[in-house]
């Protein structure tokens, strides 16, 4: 839990802002991600991977994050 938490902060998922820049295709993939911290606060990320994102300074990607987030928690164990 400890690094899921700290992949959080160093992610700043707080202030992640997505948008979604139009694309003609709908058919592709997306990852959805929720965090709710301990006040009860929520905070959904809803990423269409058919995305072409224009990403700020961040510490890591959008991607980045989500793979980091996968192997912290085991999905493939799952999938």
């Amino acid at each position: 839990m400890k690094k899921l938490a700290a992949l959080l902060e160093e992610f700043q998922v707080w202030d992640f802002e997505y948008e979604v820049n139009g694309f003609p295709a709908t058919d592709l993939p997306s990852c959805v991600i929720t965090v709710i911290d301990e006040n009860g606060a929520v905070k959904e990320i809803d990423h269409y991977l058919g995305d072409s994102l224009n990403e700020m300074e961040r510490p890591m990607t959008l991607e980045e994050f989500e793979e980091e987030m996968d192997r912290i928690i085991g999905t493939k164990t799952y999938i």
